[in-house]
């Protein structure tokens, strides 16, 4: 996720002065892989519950509502908030809280356009699979935020693909 988050370090970078930049960056990043690293754990816990029952199900169940999400009008929202650049304040205890607010902020709406993805692409657990998510979830973040996505047929037929593939093996 930490390409995704790169329009926001950039943001941050030239919104701070030179001499507290790296600072800035930091805490930034800080709080937004902290929103990552809660919102993977707090997936991740039903999905290993459901592996233990039935792991077909549990994949499909992942991908269809991966490809549902998709289309949601949450979704979107979601994903317009992900473009959004706040005021960074210029120095001193309220430029950390512009920067550590930015970062969750910013993390909660990715969080919140891509955990079905995020989920998905643990389920399929295939590095092809991982990577063409990951490029699904490149193009909306760096597209026009206005465009209508397509992606939710392409990720019913890549859980397609992926539980083809599983099946063969």
């Amino acid at each position: 996720m930490l390409p995704l988050a790169a329009p926001g370090m950039q943001h941050v970078a030239f919104a701070s002065y030179r001499s507290r930049r790296a600072r800035s960056v930091a805490e930034f990043l800080a709080v937004y892989l902290s929103v990552w690293l809660a919102a993977i754990t707090i997936i991740d816990l039903p999905i290993q519950g459901a592996l233990r029952t039935d792991r077909i199900l549990t994949f499909i169940v992942v991908f269809a509502a991966a490809a549902a999400w998709q289309l949601m009008p949450l979704k979107r929202r979601a994903l317009l908030r992900c473009h959004r650049t706040p005021a960074i304040a210029a120095r001193g205890w309220r430029a950390d809280l512009s920067c550590m607010r930015f970062g969750a902020s910013l993390g909660l709406s990715c969080v919140a356009s891509c955990w079905l993805l995020m989920a998905a692409a643990t389920e399929a657990g295939d590095l092809w699979a991982m990577a063409l998510i990951f490029v699904l979830q490149f193009s909306e973040r760096f597209g026009s935020p206005t465009r209508v996505p397509a992606s939710g047929p392409l990720i019913a037929l890549l859980g397609l693909l992926v539980l083809a593939a599983h099946s063969a093996a």
